[in-house]
C-alpha cells in the first residue's frame, strides 16, 4: 500500500516546517510519491531553507497551494505550525489547515497538530484534526486525545545529560526503538 501512496507534506517556515521538509526528503528517497507545499519559500528560516535545498535534489515534487485542489492524497503530513503558535492561524496556514481537514485521508501531525497550543491544548482558531501525532523528545502538556488522535513519541537522540542540566528527571522509554506509542492518562 505505502509504496504507491501519495503523500502531501504541508510545511511552515520555522522549525516544525523544517522537520516536515526533512521528512519529505526521507520519504522521497524511499521512492514514495511526495508532494511538498511550503507556505513561503522566501521566508524559510536557515535550517528549513537548508532542508528545502536538499529536498529539491530528490524525486519529490514541490507544489504551490493552488495545486492542492487537484490532489487526493493517501496521507497528509502536517508540519505547518509547531509549539510556537501565537494566536489563531491566519492567511495561508489557516487555508491549508482547512484544506487538510476536508480531505478523507489520515493526517499525521509532527510534534503538535497545527493550531493547537502545545502547552495548554487550546485552539484559538482552526486546527488540524490529526489522526496521529508524532511528538518529539518529550510529550507536550497541551496534547489532548480529542485533538491529537493516537499519540507517539519520537527519539531525537537528546543525551540524558541535557535533560539533567534542565532539571528534568527522565528515563527514555525507547529501548532499541526510534518511537513508541503513548497511552492517554
Amino acid at each position: 500500500f505505502w509504496a504507491q501512496s501519495k503523500i502531501v507534506v504541508l510545511a511552515g517556515t520555522g522549525g516544525n516546517g523544517g522537520g516536515g521538509i526533512c521528512a519529505a526528503r526521507h520519504l522521497a528517497n524511499r521512492h514514495l510519491k511526495v508532494k511538498l507545499c511550503v507556505t513561503s519559500k522566501e521566508r524559510l528560516k536557515e535550517v528549513p531553507r537548508w532542508q528545502y535545498q536538499i529536498f529539491r535534489n530528490t524525486s519529490g515534487m514541490d507544489i504551490g497551494p493552488e495545486e492542492l485542489k487537484k490532489e487526493s492524497p493517501d496521507l497528509i503530513l502536517d508540519a505547518l505550525i509547531g509549539y510556537s503558535l501565537n494566536g489563531a492561524p491566519t492567511g495561508l496556514p489557516a487555508d491549508l489547515i482547512s484544506w487538510a481537514n476536508e480531505q478523507t485521508c489520515p493526517i499525521l501531525s509532527l510534534d503538535v497538530p497545527s493550531g493547537v497550543d502545545a502547552s495548554t491544548g487550546e485552539t484559538p482558531g482552526v486546527y488540524i484534526k490529526a489522526t496521529w501525532t508524532l511528538t518529539l523528545a518529550l510529550p507536550k502538556t497541551g496534547l489532548v486525545r480529542e485533538k491529537c488522535g493516537q499519540l507517539f513519541l519520537a527519539d531525537l537522540g537528546i543525551p540524558a545529560g541535557v535533560y539533567a542540566k534542565c532539571g528534568i528527571s527522565y528515563i527514555p522509554p525507547f529501548g532499541n526503538r526510534f518511537w513508541v506509542p503513548l497511552d492517554w492518562a
